[in-house]
């Protein structure tokens, strides 16, 4: 006894019909988007940390200066002053994004405000560091 066995499809060749291509292509093109969609709001991320981690460290250089300054000297050298922070462009109209400005309103307690506002990746960004210098005079 010779038997034979037939699939339930028949003569038809494997693969992919027609209409189950149909049904896959919308759903593989929203998986696509949806990782380019993440892969630029991943680079964008990285660009705004690349911009904070600049301007964060050229402020705490700046506010190193000041802090090394003869206490006497700290606010006719350094209130009012701007600088320039890498790259980074500064928020119109001011010519450059960073600025210092000192509260000698107590002579013996500077309060020290180093501020960085630029245009980053994702609009208007700002960056403030704040320290007191006191007056140690032996």
């Amino acid at each position: 006894m010779n038997e034979t066995t037939t699939s339930r499809r028949g003569d038809r060749e494997d693969g992919f019909s027609l209409l189950e291509l149909a049904f896959s292509m919308p759903i593989l093109a929203v998986l696509a988007l949806s990782l380019a969609a993440s892969v630029t709001t991943s680079m964008r991320s990285g660009i705004a940390t690349s911009e904070l981690d600049v301007a964060r460290e050229i402020a705490r250089g700046q506010m190193e200066q000041i802090i090394a300054t003869e206490h006497d000297t700290v606010s006719a050298t350094w209130n009012g002053s701007t600088f320039a922070v890498g790259n980074l462009p500064p928020v119109p109209p001011a010519a450059l994004p960073g600025s210092v400005v000192i509260d000698s309103t107590n002579p013996a307690l500077l309060i020290v405000r180093v501020t960085v506002d630029w245009v980053g990746t994702y609009g208007n960004d700002s960056l403030e560091l704040t320290t007191l210098i006191a007056n140690v005079a032996p």
